[in-house]
């Protein structure tokens, strides 16, 4: 009944028109612990969890990933029948999309107690994971986040929701005609969740190597709508923060001595795979390389970049009119070539070895992650089970140890000052506040340990 409710009324679709559907979901629908996975390789259980789904719909099929999703995997077919999806479909376009709203499984009208009674249902989840956390940096944060009042949140979001929801046919237009409602729509629905509570909840992934977010949220949300409904306050963001915490981690000199000379990964790297673009294309580059550059640091494998790099090119219709289909099939073969890729890919291999042999990893926080080989080895690669992941996980460890002096210090600013900055949003590797801070003042409780700073953009 848990997987039939979610597969017919989810609202989590990425931008292809796919229902999101991430371990923790599948896990609930059997009594694990729903957040269990996060952060995790449990990957097995989770596609046992799915093949039970299959045994009482047949038709019901899941990939492996979704590129918007991260790790989620996404509904390819609920396995219902098609007249059951139609006419859901249809009661969905019906829908009062503002005003008198009822409950799309209830058929209840939605009330300012029903939307209350949800927030604080929420809110009763976010605070069982904040009790717990065991680190108590993490634990204190949650308990701020957490803990912040909502009304500033509402006032911000109806101040520029309608400006939002204006933006969305702008996002799509690079889509087919017959996909572009479709996308519009989950957009569009998104909006209409974080109206409805928008107040964002966070909880702590196991091994508490990251905070993330608690369903539909302002930091789920695509980046140019969220930049309109957050106007008038300032993103912070830790520059070149995978490649300087692991350059030093994983012992790559060269990229160390680079980023702490000034250096920006991405003036070395665009430039090196785009030799022709102009500066007007240079955020839709970094952007294609932003994905791959990621994907390389933890392990994915050149069948899978290659696909990542040919589908990011094609979604940017402006760079694919400068370098074209060859330069399109060119462009991994480019980006690897680069000596600071080579390095880190070869530093990675040698890093992930010592996962392996080592039988699991440190966090910045002091928790050994265990290794754990792969139920079915592949036979053509030495079986890495999760040292990927644990690779990532100890790197995310200490993005968060960066940031959380941070955090304290706007914490303390609110104890403080009468009209404190108060911390909106916590993204990974950076955050957004409602005021300007001092930049030395921030960057100077970072340490210098890792060749990394923050840097601020006002929305």
């Amino acid at each position: 009944m848990k997987a039939a409710n979610f597969l017919l009324f989810s609202d989590w679709w990425d931008d292809n028109g796919y229902l999101i559907m991430c371990a923790p979901e599948s896990a609930s629908w059997f009594e694990d612990d729903p957040y269990h996975f996060v952060g995790t390789t449990k990957g097995s259980t989770e596609t046992k969890h799915l093949k039970e789904v299959q045994k009482v719909l047949p038709g019901f099929k899941f990939s492996k990933s979704s590129k918007i999703a991260g790790k989620c995997k996404v509904v390819l077919d609920t396995g219902f029948h098609g007249e059951i999806i139609d006419a859901l479909t249809e009661e969905r376009s019906s829908r009062p999309k503002r005003g008198d709203r009822v409950n799309f499984i209830t058929g209840h009208k939605v009330t300012k107690a029903m939307r209350a009674e949800a927030q604080a249902e929420a809110q009763r989840e976010a605070d069982s994971f904040t009790e717990r956390t065991k680190h108590e940096g993490i634990r204190r944060l949650l308990e701020y986040l957490n803990g912040l009042p909502s009304n500033a949140f509402t006032t911000m979001v109806k101040k520029h929701m309608d400006d939002a929801r204006a933006h969305v046919p702008t996002l799509t237009t690079h889509l087919p005609a017959d996909k572009r409602k479709e996308v519009n729509e989950i957009y569009l629905r998104t909006l209409t969740a974080i109206e409805n509570s928008p107040k964002p909840l966070y909880f702590a992934s196991k091994g508490e190597a990251r905070v993330y977010q608690l369903g539909d949220a302002l930091g789920t949300l695509h980046k140019d709508l969220r930049r309109i409904l957050m106007r008038g306050y300032f993103d912070y963001d830790l520059k070149n923060c995978q490649f300087a915490i692991n350059s030093v981690l994983w012992g790559v000199p060269n990229v160390e001595d680079y980023l702490r000379s000034g250096g920006s990964i991405w003036d070395a790297l665009i430039p090196h795979t785009f030799p022709a673009i102009s500066d007007d294309l240079l955020p839709s580059a970094k952007k294609v390389l932003k994905h791959l550059a990621y994907g390389y640091l933890y392990g994915m494998g050149h069948k899978k970049g290659q696909k990542i790099s040919m589908q990011e090119v094609e979604d940017s219709p402006e760079l694919y009119d400068v370098i074209g289909e060859a330069g399109k099939k060119k462009l991994l073969k480019q980006f690897k070539s680069h000596p600071f890729m080579k390095e880190m890919i070869d530093a990675r291999d040698r890093r992930m070895g010592e996962v392996i042999s080592e039988g699991g990893g440190l966090t910045a926080f002091g928790e050994f992650l265990e290794y754990e080989p792969s139920e079915k080895p592949s036979p053509y690669y030495a079986d890495q089970g999760n040292a990927r992941t644990i690779l990532a996980l100890i790197s995310q460890s200490h993005e968060t140890s960066l940031l959380l002096p941070v955090y304290e210090y706007i914490k303390e600013e609110g104890n403080r000052v009468t009209s404190p900055p108060r911390l909106a949003l916590s993204q990974h590797d950076g955050f957004t506040v409602s005021k300007r801070l001092k930049l030395d003042s921030i960057n100077r409780l970072l340490g210098d340990r890792f060749p990394t700073t923050l840097e601020c953009e006002a929305l």
